[in-house]
C-alpha cells in the first residue's frame, strides 16, 4: 500500500491536521507524513480555555540538524507537536473554535481537507465546510458503535473481542457522519491503554491513507450510519467498578487498558469490596472459594476464572 501511495503522493489532497499531543495523534500523522501526503498545519486544542483563539507554536531555535527533534532527549518522548515541527510544520493551538479568528486560520491555509484524530473539542459546522472535502474523523470502534470520547475505554469495559478503527466524515452531531472506510483488529490479552492507542492509530492511519488516496482518484465512498448506538460519556469513578459475573480475562483486561487512567478498582466478593490497584495474570482455574489473599496479593474467582491482583494501600 505504501508503495502506491507515494507513487501518487502529489495527488493526495492538501491536509489540515487536527490532533493532540499523545500517541494516537502522533501515529496517524507519522503516516501522513511518512507517505509524503502534503499536510499544510497541524491544529492543537489550546491548554487552557482562556488562551487566545489562535497562536502559533514556532519551533524553539535548537541548533540540531534537520534530521533530529527540537527538545528532545532519550528520556522524553517525542509527541505530534515535535513531530510537527521536525517537518517544519506550522502549528497553531487554537482556543474557542466558534471565533472568527480560527475560521479566517482556516481559509488561510487554503486546506482540501481536514483530518482529525482524538481532538478534544467539538468541530463546530461552521467549519465543516471550510475545506473542500470536509472532516475526516479517525474513530477507534466499529462505528456506529462505541461513539463518544473514550472509545477504548469502553469496549475494555464491555469486554469486546475485537474493535476496529473507521475514517468517517464528520457532521454536526457527534460520531454519526457518513463512514468513508472501516477495518476491524484484535489486541493480545493485557495490552496497556498506550499501547491499543499505538495500534488502533496505526490501523487507522493506514486506513486514513487509504480514503486520501480514493479522494485524489475520485473513487471514494460514503455509507450512511445507522442509529442504533448512543453515545457513551466520559467515565466517571464508578465506571471502573469491576463485577464477579465477568470472566477473570474480561477484568484482567480492563484493568490492562485501562490503569494510565489511574483510578482503583472495586469489586464486591461475598459481601466485602475490594479495592484494586493492578491486574498481575488470569487463570482459567477454579479457586474453590471466592478469594485468597497473601500480603498484598489477591485471587480473585470471577466466572469462569482466577484473576490476580495488587491490593490498594496493602
Amino acid at each position: 500500500m505504501t508503495a502506491s501511495l507515494d507513487v501518487i503522493a502529489h495527488n493526495l489532497p492538501r491536509t489540515l491536521f487536527f490532533g493532540m499531543p499523545g500517541v494516537f495523534s502522533y501515529v496517524v500523522l507519522n503516516a501522513l507524513l511518512r507517505a509524503h501526503a502534503p499536510v499544510c498545519a497541524v491544529i492543537l486544542p489550546a491548554a487552557t480555555p482562556a488562551a487566545p483563539p489562535v497562536v502559533l507554536r514556532p519551533a524553539p531555535p535548537s541548533g540540531l540538524p534537520d534530521d533530529d527533534l527540537p527538545l528532545l532527549t532519550t528520556f522524553v518522548a517525542p509527541t505530534t507537536l515535535h513531530l510537527a515541527w521536525q517537518h517544519k510544520l506550522p502549528v497553531y493551538e487554537v482556543g474557542g473554535l466558534n471565533s472568527p479568528a480560527v475560521a479566517a486560520l482556516i481559509r488561510t491555509l487554503v486546506p482540501e481537507v481536514a483530518c482529525v484524530a482524538c481532538f478534544s473539542k467539538r468541530i463546530p459546522a461552521s467549519l465543516l465546510t471550510l475545506p473542500r472535502y470536509g472532516f475526516l474523523n479517525v474513530h477507534p470502534s466499529l462505528l456506529p458503535a462505541y461513539r463518544g470520547p473514550a472509545p477504548l475505554f469502553w469496549q475494555l469495559r464491555a469486554g469486546e473481542p475485537r474493535t476496529g478503527v473507521t475514517v468517517h466524515w464528520m457532521d454536526a452531531t457527534l460520531d454519526t457522519g457518513d463512514i468513508a472506510a472501516q477495518a476491524p483488529l484484535q489486541w493480545p490479552d493485557g495490552l496497556a491503554g498506550p499501547k491499543i492507542d499505538e495500534l488502533c492509530a496505526k490501523a487507522g492511519g493506514e486506513l486514513l491513507l487509504q480514503v486520501l488516496n480514493a479522494l485524489a482518484t475520485g473513487q471514494t465512498s460514503r455509507t450512511t450510519q445507522s442509529d442504533n448506538s448512543t453515545v457513551q460519556p466520559w467515565p466517571q469513578a464508578a465506571d471502573f467498578t469491576l463485577h464477579a459475573e465477568w470472566s477473570a480475562r474480561h477484568a484482567y483486561n480492563f484493568m490492562r487498558g485501562t490503569a494510565e487512567w489511574g483510578q482503583p478498582y472495586a469489586v464486591d466478593v461475598v459481601g466485602e469490596r475490594l479495592w484494586l490497584s493492578n491486574a498481575l495474570s488470569y487463570t482459567r482455574e477454579v479457586l474453590g472459594q471466592p478469594s485468597m489473599r497473601n500480603g498484598d496479593v489477591v485471587q480473585i474467582q470471577f466466572s469462569p476464572g482466577v484473576l490476580l491482583a495488587q491490593l490498594v494501600g496493602a
